[in-house]
This record gives structure tokens, sequence and C-alpha cells, in this order.
């Protein structure tokens, strides 16, 4: 009979998860400035192109991904005015680095970002954030290149 691996399961933390902005320091997001669904990273696309074949699949590795970052904002903070002002002189913010929950997933670096939108919904007292939507550029199969 097999015994239990005991294998420890991890820590979530749920005061971890940030945005940092280096270009714009002052855009830099933590968990004090979030709403309860805090952040989101989405990558969007597949990683690899399989093309059909008569007998299987060619693949195609891509070398980058777009990654859509989602952050429920409190409106109720400057922070929140600050993303908007920004995204009204210039949405494109450059390289975001999206911290997880735990420790034990390593930062996500995304390039080349813009804020696409900002979605403050209800003004009606009952709702407290906005719906930031970053996107940008996920680089991928970086041993593509050892092949040139």
């Amino acid at each position: 009979m097999a015994k239990n691996p005991m294998v420890p399961q991890g820590n979530l933390n749920k005061v971890r998860g940030s945005v940092i902005v280096p270009g714009y320091p002052g855009l830099n997001i933590n968990a004090s400035h979030l709403g309860l669904d805090g952040i989101s990273l989405d990558l969007d696309e597949d990683f690899v192109d399989q093309i059909k074949t008569m007998t299987g699949v060619v693949n195609s590795p891509q070398p980058y991904v777009m990654a859509t970052c989602t952050i429920n904002l409190l409106r109720t903070q400057a922070l929140a005015l600050q993303w908007m002002q920004q995204a009204e002189a210039n949405a494109s913010i450059g390289r975001i680095a999206v911290h997880s929950d735990t420790a034990a997933y390593t930062q996500r670096r995304v390039h080349n970002c813009s804020a696409l939108h900002a979605s403050p919904g209800r003004m009606n007292g009952t709702t407290a954030t906005v719906d930031l939507v970053i996107r940008g550029v996920y680089y991928i199969n970086n041993n593509m290149w050892n092949l040139l």
C-alpha cells in the first residue's frame, strides 16, 4: 500500500499580489489599492501553432503572446484617478511586473504595455472599484532563438 507523500501544498498571501510599473513608479499597485477581485493575468493566445497535416501536426512555436492584466482598482483612492490621467496623457506605459499571491510563482514581466481601458462602472455609492485593463507582450519559447 502506498503512503501519503505529504507534499507541502504551499500558501497563498492575499496581500502579496502587486503590479509594478518601472517607467511610472507612481502607478505601482499593491493590495491596499485593490478590491476583492484583485489582479488577474491572462495569456491570451496559444504558445504554439499546431498546423495540421494529413497524419499529424507541425508545431510552430510563437516568440510571444499577448497578455492581459485586469486590476480591480479602488476608485475611492487617488491612484485610480492617476491611472486615468496617465491614460489621458499617454496610455502606453512600457513594461510591468506582475507579482503573484504566492512566492512559489515568481513575477511575470509583460512588455510594451498599454492601459487599454478602465471601467468605473456604477457611481451610485455601491461600487468602489474600477476594472483597469492593461495589455502587452509576454515573451515565450526563448530557446527558439538558440537555433539561429
